[in-house]
């Protein structure tokens, strides 16, 4: 490119940047988005940071379903062309022994889970039941257990295994995937790591407009996206609703643009020695309905993705040192959470169908 071409363009883009950087004030993240809370060693150097990372093709991080509430949680009989929620009446062993094997597929991920364990009183049914009503809100569900499922372990592939009365029981994709997301959900003791803070305003509430209601910080997620997503193909999961809803999906792709830089850090935080604009688009695993077989790879698979405008100040050396978002769109708050080994005594059986 022409040299003179290319200052002129570095010119104009300062210029265009001037007005924003003019108006938007930038902020040092608190304590509850420092980025450093994931990982002590996280790179914060913007020119040492990947502006694209792609972890769609892992087998991680695979769309899911949330196992809605007002449809019965993992106890819905998803497969079946009369599902009866919160109704039916689950086989006895008498029955099971006389069923074809394609009915007791249709049977919920919890029935299964309970004959595969020898109990025809059915626990893990009755439980979840407990823990489910009709009466439920739409979006409540098990996304918090969907999403590190995904994000630890490989999208499973359908198995048939029998129990120790020779019952065989076809356990689909879906099925495995609502075992593993109630553990994570409901059984695991393993904690978490969350960066940011849950807003609980609804939309035109006054609250989304406090202290509790700003999301995570810009420049926190840019860090931990491009060292996650960038640098070590790990992912992350984030509450893409920024107000009181949750939906947790697993972060599996990125790409960032620089748009417009400027000089001008009359805005910027303390130490900063330039301000660039950027635009990014996340894509998110999607939800999905249940499936017998596995999606990725497939026209059944669906990412969402969202695109996120924000200004990062950086300091004389490119380190990250605060910023500001633009665009209304943005996550609530990140979360990691470690892998399960599931040595829970009844449910330890989950890990023979991974």
């Amino acid at each position: 490119m022409n040299k003179l071409l290319l200052v002129a363009l570095t010119i104009i883009s300062f210029n265009i940047f001037a007005d924003e950087a003019k108006t938007l004030k930038s902020t040092k993240w608190d304590g509850y988005n420092n980025p450093f809370k994931i990982d002590a060693n996280l790179n914060d150097v913007f020119s040492s940071l990947p502006l694209k990372g792609d972890t769609s093709k892992s087998g991680f991080g695979w769309p899911a379903y949330f196992w809605a509430n007002k449809k019965g949680g993992i106890a819905q009989r998803w497969s079946s062309k009369d599902p009866q929620h919160f109704e039916y009446e689950s086989p006895s062993l008498y029955s099971l022994k006389s069923m074809s094997e394609k009915k007791i597929s249709q049977l919920s991920p919890a029935e299964k889970f309970d004959i595969l364990n020898g109990r025809y009183d059915y626990p893990t049914v009755e439980k979840v039941w407990e823990q489910t009503r009709k009466g439920s809100k739409t979006w409540h569900g098990i996304c918090h257990g969907a999403a590190p499922s995904g994000l630890n372990h490989k999208e499973p592939s359908a198995k048939t295994i029998s129990n120790a009365d020779g019952i065989s029981i076809t356990f689909h994709s879906s099925d495995i995937k609502a075992l593993v997301a109630y553990y994570y959900a409901k059984i695991s003791n393993l904690r978490s790591t969350q960066i940011g803070r849950r807003c609980f305003a609804g939309r035109y509430s006054v609250l989304r407009f406090r202290k509790g209601c700003k999301d995570t910080h810009p420049a926190t997620m840019h860090i931990i996206m491009a060292n996650r997503l960038g640098l070590t193909s790990k992912g992350y999961i984030a509450d893409i609703d920024r107000l009181k809803q949750v939906w947790n999906h697993v972060a599996v792709k990125y790409v960032s643009k620089v748009v417009s830089r400027t000089s001008d850090v009359s805005k910027a935080v303390t130490g900063a020695f330039k301000r660039i604009k950027i635009v990014t688009k996340v894509s998110y695993t999607g939800g999905v309905d249940p499936s017998e077989l596995v999606v990725l790879g497939t026209r059944n698979e669906k990412w969402d993705v969202r695109k996120y405008e924000y200004i990062l100040d950086l300091d004389v050396n490119d380190k990250i040192l605060g910023g500001e978002w633009i665009s209304d769109e943005r996550p609530d708050f990140l979360w990691v959470l470690g892998r399960e080994t599931f040595d829970h005594n009844y449910f330890g059986k989950v890990k023979e169908l991974l």
